[in-house]
């Protein structure tokens, strides 16, 4: 799992706009959560491949605006919820991204709350069935520099 704090997110009320789509070029993310107004409130998932097309000087668009084309359901998973069920799902294609919750049990015992933690990824639960870190090109280049 990486950690809430480390993921790399977009406000779904951003500009899509050269100065934001080298950015995510630049982070070479397939990738990205979605979040309004909090970074506790994942509202999807954005495919970077599915910014191919926007011309930000044709029209000035905010992903929101988008949001129906391109921006994907997101899946909510426990914190202790086993990988395999997870495997499964994340097999079928529909994502290869979950983001992670707990209860938030600093609350009235009635008033228990989830908390988004951080995401957890294809790639996280290949690392952990085979105990070894899978490095992309993106993570070789870096380490590089």
């Amino acid at each position: 799992m990486t950690p809430i704090d480390e993921v790399y997110m977009l406000d779904i009320n951003i500009q899509l706009d050269h100065r934001i789509l080298r950015e995510i070029y630049s982070r070479g993310f397939s990738r990205i959560p979605i979040y309004e107004y909090t970074r506790d409130n994942i509202v999807g998932i954005l495919m970077a491949r599915d910014l191919i097309l926007i011309n930000p000087e044709k029209t000035l668009i905010t992903l929101k605006q988008m949001s129906s084309i391109i921006i994907r359901d997101v899946i909510a998973v426990d914190e202790t919820d086993k990988l395999e069920p997870l495997l499964g799902y994340f097999k079928k294609g529909l994502t290869h991204i979950g983001v992670v919750t707990t209860i938030n049990r600093e609350t009235e015992m009635k008033d228990y709350t989830k908390k988004v933690i951080g995401i957890v990824t294809l790639e996280d639960i290949i690392e952990e069935i085979i105990q070894e870190e899978i490095e992309d090109e993106y993570e070789l280049i870096d380490e590089k520099h």
